[in-house]
């Protein structure tokens, strides 16, 4: 089984190329040791994400500085 991440929105304070100040990071696997798989910030709606396992992980982090509007995602299952 694989879980597929899709952003219908996006919106993260970026300062630099490695989200330092705001990213929101997908973890393949069911807790915050799994590995990362996409790690974003800024304006640009990325890409759906999909796992290699049966679970993901959506790990938020924001500092206090700046706001914007912020995220929204959908998930969808399917079987391999």
């Amino acid at each position: 089984n694989h879980v597929t991440l899709s952003f219908t929105d996006f919106e993260l304070e970026r300062i630099n190329f490695n989200c330092s100040h705001d990213v929101v990071e997908i973890l393949d696997g069911d807790n915050y040791q799994a590995p990362s798989i996409g790690r974003y910030c800024g304006f640009e709606i990325p890409h759906p994400v999909t796992s290699f396992s049966n679970s993901l992980v959506v790990n938020f982090i924001s500092d206090h500085s700046v706001s914007r509007r912020g995220f929204r995602a959908v998930y969808s299952a399917s079987t391999s």
